[in-house]
């Protein structure tokens, strides 16, 4: 079964508000969101730079971590880590949050 109407990203202050966990990791408050989320550092698959998102961690090993997409494929932190995928440069080891119980966080 495929969903036809999907909305698409947000934009104005819905996309300020949607933004609101960056900022709060960039602060050091990343932890007050909770164990199952984390700040994905990326790089931009047109422009080269560097680009955040705060990502939902459904699953997690030793091996590394499964996040959700909510707007699936067309999300543009997915198509970026996809852009990059095969890049092991681009993919270091995990800075980890110093505050956060499960050891997830940003940098």
């Amino acid at each position: 079964m495929e969903i036809v109407d999907r909305p698409g990203p947000p934009t104005g202050l819905g996309r300020l508000l949607w933004r609101l966990p960056i900022l709060l990791y960039r602060c050091g408050l990343g932890p007050l969101l909770g164990h199952r989320v984390m700040l994905l550092t990326h790089t931009g698959r047109t422009t080269g730079k560097p680009r955040q998102a705060v990502v939902e961690v459904v699953f997690e090993d030793q091996r590394g971590y499964v996040a959700a997409s909510g707007f699936g494929p067309r999300a543009d932190w997915y198509r970026n880590v996809m852009a990059h995928r095969h890049d092991p440069d681009r993919w270091p080891a995990p800075e980890r949050d110093r505050g956060s119980h499960s050891g997830r966080g940003g940098q």
